[in-house]
């Protein structure tokens, strides 16, 4: 949710970007709501999706229509997951530091059990995540910008 919020929060800051909300149970939604975008004459011109499973179903459709991946949409994973080097165009995505999230997981439960002092209230920590930047992400194709 707080990827959604992040994304929302950028797109109300400029007047020239319509934010297009997705919510799909399963991929096999995405071409119905794809079929409406376009009916709607929507400008799609970037998927910014929850999983790079979800991102590669989105290349994988937008391929099948005919779209160039990033000429005319750009698409954007979260996770980093191995697939996302091996599909043409390699997929931009979002890498999620697990072996950092994990030490401070481990050092938060040592601290508990170690210290009794130590706060058991929930706690909130920032370990930042990296964009990394590859075939499927390049800029706007026009003037009208929307992202999905």
């Amino acid at each position: 949710m707080e990827r959604l919020y992040g994304l929302r929060e950028v797109c109300e800051q400029r007047g020239d970007v319509t934010l297009h909300d997705l919510v799909l149970d399963n991929g096999s939604e995405l071409a119905g709501a794809i079929d409406r975008l376009e009916r709607q004459d929507a400008g799609i011109t970037a998927f910014f999706c929850a999983h790079d499973g979800l991102a590669l179903t989105v290349i994988s459709e937008l391929l099948r229509r005919g779209y160039k991946i990033p000429g005319d949409c750009s698409v954007v994973g979260f996770g980093d997951y191995y697939a996302a080097q091996q599909i043409s165009p390699s997929m931009t995505t979002i890498r999620v530091p697990g072996i950092n999230i994990g030490r401070v997981a481990a050092w938060l439960l040592d601290q508990r059990i170690s210290n009794p002092a130590f706060p058991a209230c929930p706690m909130r920590l920032h370990v930042p995540c990296q964009i990394i930047e590859r075939g499927s992400s390049g800029p706007a194709p026009n003037e009208h910008l929307s992202v999905d």
